[in-house]
């Protein structure tokens, strides 16, 4: 099945960019609202102004990690929770691969075939990894204790 070519350079004129931090689960302005232009070295434009990360907001990002891990809600889930998880999160990035290559390109400067065919894939391969592990590593073992507080965690294979 022949796949229609891609007007990258009409794509690129539309393109849209939202340059605020995520905190939280949240897209927000950086603290104290500095921001800096990113600027496409393929062509000189201005893309978006990026949120200027100061102290503030890495320590409001830091503390929002925290409250997420503490809380075990990533931890607890069985593998197979996991794994569906990480098998939507790529279903995502591949579903969205052409905008993602196009805006991996605006921002590098990269051949937009390369963005897409090694940049987009990529977070994939890792993914892949990581599910693969949650369903086999953590499925044959058994969890003898475990404290998130103090980040201990005993796990005892099974045959």
């Amino acid at each position: 099945m022949d796949t229609p070519a891609i007007d990258w350079h009409a794509r690129a004129a539309q393109q849209g960019y939202d340059g605020r931090a995520v905190i939280a689960g949240q897209r927000v302005a950086s603290r104290d609202g500095e921001t800096f232009d990113c600027v496409s070295p393929l062509n000189g434009r201005v893309l978006t102004t990026i949120a200027r990360g100061r102290q503030a907001d890495v320590d409001a990002a830091v503390a929002s990690s925290r409250v997420a891990f503490e809380s075990g809600r990533w931890a607890r889930q069985p593998p197979a929770a996991r794994k569906r998880v990480l098998l939507r999160f790529a279903e995502k990035i591949l579903a969205a691969r052409d905008e993602l290559a196009l805006v991996e390109t605006m921002d590098m400067g990269k051949p937009v075939q390369y963005s897409r065919s090694v940049d987009v894939p990529s977070p994939l391969s890792t993914t892949s990894v990581s599910e693969k592990r949650a369903a086999t590593e953590l499925a044959s073992s058994r969890t003898l204790g475990s404290d998130l507080n103090s980040k201990k965690s005993f796990r005892s294979s099974t045959p």
